[in-house]
């Protein structure tokens, strides 16, 4: 058997208590059930927009939600939670407060230097193809820090190496970092009083994730339409992008 723990808004689905379910069954399927398993009433369990850790890991670095569940696994669902206007939101990720946010290629050194309290990273637009691709990327960095398996010593320069798709770090940067002037996309981790300092310094450049940049992405992991048409998945490129991502 295998423990299911509802966490965040899932809780208002599922019930606070842990779930006893069968073991052997990929997370696709356990997704699914999980759903059907909503009580009448209660609010629908979103799965697109969920999070899944298994024994505190991210599913992306097991296999993604094709991966089979053990006996014994603990698998925790956590809704990737958002609000804000078109030009940036807050989401909680992992348990993390995270702001992002459109902006026109700030100075990501001279940000750092005033923000010194928040971990704060700017990509190129191209780099993010939707809140929950962003997300998922978001919660593998934060799982891979608290499991000690960063690909750099800083939480925001591994953001942005599986962001870019690269285990290089001067290759993220010139790939996917921020040039100035142009659109980009600022995440940042912290307290709320900083991330609502960071946020008013910031020059909005549009709506975020207005871009359409899953053939770009697809070309750069090197993800074939057959690939996206096998995955099970409701959003099929999203996560063969973070299993990418977890393999670096």
């Amino acid at each position: 058997m295998i423990t299911v723990r509802a966490l965040g808004g899932a809780k208002k689905s599922l019930g606070g208590g842990d779930l006893r379910m069968r073991h052997g069954i990929t997370i696709s399927e356990l997704l699914r059930d999980l759903e059907r398993m909503v009580p009448e009433g209660s609010p629908p369990l979103d799965t697109s927009s969920v999070i899944v850790a298994v024994n505190g890991a991210d599913s992306s670095a097991l296999g993604g939600r094709g991966a089979v569940l053990a006996d014994g696994d603990v698998v925790q669902i956590v809704p990737v939670v958002h609000g804000g206007s078109g030009a940036h939101e807050y989401l909680r990720v992992a348990g993390r407060r995270v702001l992002v946010a459109s902006a026109a290629g700030p100075d990501i050194d001279a940000l750092r230097r005033s923000h010194r309290g928040l971990a704060i990273q700017a990509v190129s637009d191209r780099y993010v193809l939707g809140r929950y691709h962003l997300g998922r990327i978001i919660g593998l960095s934060i799982h891979c820090k608290r499991r000690g398996l960063m690909l750099a010593s800083r939480l925001e320069t591994d953001l942005l190496m599986r962001l870019a798709l690269t285990s290089q770090i001067s290759e993220a940067i010139s790939e996917a970092g921020a040039r100035p002037g142009m659109p980009c996309v600022v995440i940042s981790m912290g307290a709320s009083r900083g991330l609502g300092r960071l946020l008013r310094s910031l020059e909005p450049a549009g709506p975020l994730y207005s871009r359409d940049n899953g053939r770009f992405l697809a070309r750069r992991a090197g993800i074939t339409r057959r690939q996206v048409s096998a995955c099970r998945s409701r959003r099929p490129l999203d996560d063969l992008l973070a299993e990418r991502a977890a393999l670096l």
